[in-house]
């Protein structure tokens, strides 16, 4: 049984990495917009001797953290922390993206996924 998590609650929690801020997201989508399809994009890296890496994958580099379907609209998340930065590759997803027909946002909070989606969620919904 999946346990209903309220906005307040999502929002109590003060997410402080992006892996905790990408999970409160997740939750909120699929509780908020159950006729959505949402997945994240893995192998999301890790740390080799101290250092951070990411490993390549099908999809290619730049590819947001959530990608998503609502209404037959692609949709792109690239999750960050309140101090992180979108690196070049993901700058360029996101133009490639956008110029495809697609929606893209950087979202630091489930209230920022939330006022990036409520318009799609009007026109699609």
């Amino acid at each position: 049984m999946t346990e209903h998590i309220s906005k307040a609650e999502l929002a109590a929690r003060n997410p402080a990495t992006e892996e905790q801020i990408l999970t409160a997201i997740l939750e909120y989508l699929q509780q908020a917009i159950p006729d959505g399809v949402w997945a994240t994009v893995e192998p999301r890296g890790g740390f080799i001797n101290g250092r951070p890496t990411r490993k390549p994958h099908a999809a290619g580099v730049g590819v947001p953290d959530i990608i998503g379907c609502l209404g037959g609209q692609f949709i792109g998340i690239e999750v960050k922390t309140k101090k992180g930065t979108q690196r070049e590759s993901q700058w360029h997803f996101q133009h490639r993206l956008l110029k495809a027909g697609g929606e893209y946002a950087i979202c630091t909070s489930v209230e920022d996924v939330e006022d990036f989606l409520a318009p799609i969620v009007r026109r699609h919904g």
